[in-house]
């Protein structure tokens, strides 16, 4: 996750503020976006060469699409231009709007507006993403005397929301809103509506709520609930312009899982099949072995390596949850972390124990691919004990408890081999003598490690305990 932070906090931020006035041309977008691709694939070397699994439209799509919430340049540019001018058309209450309006003498038709020769570069950014305004902007009703019924978007139902007159009407009159509506201006005029616009235009029109009271028309964006454009609603307008790849489902629910970020990521690359195995490389490196690092005999696919494997298959099995990889009908990796995710009701889990599969699903799947670099790397090689012996280390535990003045709050941090945080839980004690929250941290720590099957237990922060000076306990292994 370390590079993907740098990308969204670093990269992409710093061009915002000149992005949010100015168009940059789109050569130049193009070209900031291959640096990032760069740095995103191939981060030691300069390059242009360098192994690219996955589209980069995939990684730009939003976390809870399926993608890395990656943003294109131009969408980005164009998404932040559409802000200021959205302001313009809905006559924001700004010094630089009423500037801008007074010097390019913006109208009430704008939006449908030819562009003005000879403006400034920002004014020309600005017209040129009205094009994006058209897709959502639309005038809500209030005394209805500053809207054209028929060159106006007015109908949120409608298509462009601009009504089209009845195909038998040989004369159609301009007209206002307001003249649409009865005399009392409580509501429309059926009579008014029938004589001009067809059956489904009129349902359109019934179903705009209209408040008698107000008495400005005004702008609202109809993408969004509350009614104002904002850069991120926009930029899923642009950006679905272009991309039309379908989104997978499994991919959205690994980001919306409760696992740690690390592991987040780990699943998800491992889901949209951009590891880079054997079965993978091999389309550019024509004489490389095919064989599996790990067990030496299988070609090495992503399904071989994390479930086949001789190797994962005892990891599997040595687990806390005991899993015989040859009973089950896991065709993909997809099928496996959809597993994971959602187990078959046959095994009768809990949310907590749900959570605990997941997690050590992920774990070990980490784990796996740890060993898999080492030996492909580093020269190193995999026995059976040191795998049974790692699995069984997977976790690290960090316990504690805090007194406040009615209660006490005990946690507890899981970190995996390299020290690294998994997760960390936390719940309210119903105690607060010093000694009783110590107490009941460890006994649920210990319940913990037990059920999981954690490798150590250790000692965090200050201790008052008179009863246990130090916890180092190493779990039996199960026979």
């Amino acid at each position: 996750m370390g590079r993907a932070t740098l990308i969204k906090s670093v990269a992409q931020a710093s061009p915002m503020y000149t992005m949010s006035a100015f168009q940059v041309p789109k050569g130049i977008c193009d070209a900031m976006d291959g640096m990032v691709r760069r740095f995103w694939w191939k981060p030691r070397s300069e390059s242009s060469k360098y192994f690219v699994p996955a589209a980069w439209s995939s990684l730009c799509k939003p976390l809870v699409e399926g993608g890395l919430g990656f943003r294109c340049f131009y969408n980005l540019n164009q998404a932040l231009l559409s802000k200021l001018a959205w302001w313009v058309l809905s006559d924001r209450d700004s010094f630089c709007v009423k500037i801008l309006k007074a010097k390019y003498k913006v109208g009430r038709n704008w939006l449908s507006a030819n562009p003005i020769k000879g403006a400034s570069w920002c004014w020309k950014s600005l017209e040129g993403v009205k094009h994006l305004l058209k897709t959502g902007a639309c005038r809500l009703v209030g005394s209805g005397r500053d809207i054209l019924v028929w060159e106006d978007p007015w109908i949120p139902d409608l298509p462009n929301f601009v009504p089209k007159p009845r195909q038998e009407l040989e004369w159609i009159p301009s007209m206002t809103v307001s003249q649409l509506l009865n005399p009392s201006k409580s509501g429309w005029d059926f009579n008014t509506l029938n004589l001009w616009f067809d059956d489904t235009t009129i349902l359109a029109i019934n179903n705009i709520s209209y408040k008698q009271g107000l008495n400005e028309d005004r702008w609202i964006w109809t993408k969004t609930n509350n009614g104002e454009l904002s850069v991120k609603s926009i930029y899923k307008e642009s950006f679905e312009d272009e991309d039309h790849t379908e989104s997978r489902p499994v991919l959205k629910r690994i980001w919306k899982s409760k696992l740690h970020d690390r592991l987040k990521m780990h699943l998800w690359r491992i889901a949209s099949g951009i590891l880079p195995t054997k079965d993978k490389c091999l389309r550019f490196s024509y004489n490389q072995d095919d064989c599996c690092y790990l067990c030496e005999v299988e070609v090495e696919t992503p399904i071989h390596l994390f479930w086949h494997c001789q190797v994962a298959r005892a990891l599997w099995f040595e687990s806390s949850w005991g899993f015989h990889t040859d009973r089950m009908q896991i065709q993909s990796m997809e099928d496996l972390i959809e597993t994971l995710l959602s187990p078959p009701k046959e095994l009768e889990l809990n949310e907590e124990s749900k959570e605990a599969l997941l997690l050590s699903g992920a774990l070990i799947m980490d784990f796996i691919w740890k060993q898999r670099n080492r030996v492909a790397f580093d020269g190193g090689t995999v026995t059976m004990e040191d795998l049974r012996r790692g699995v069984r280390k997977i976790f690290k535990e960090h316990w504690d408890a805090a007194i406040r003045s009615s209660f006490s709050v005990i946690a507890m941090v899981a970190r995996d081999w390299r020290g690294e945080v998994v997760f960390a839980i936390s719940k309210k004690a119903n105690t607060t003598v010093p000694v009783q929250a110590e107490a009941e941290a460890f006994l649920w720590a210990l319940q913990l490690a037990v059920d999981y099957q954690y490798g150590e237990l250790i000692k965090s922060g200050s201790f008052q305990s008179q009863f246990i000076d130090v916890f180092s306990i190493g779990l039996v292994e199960r026979q």
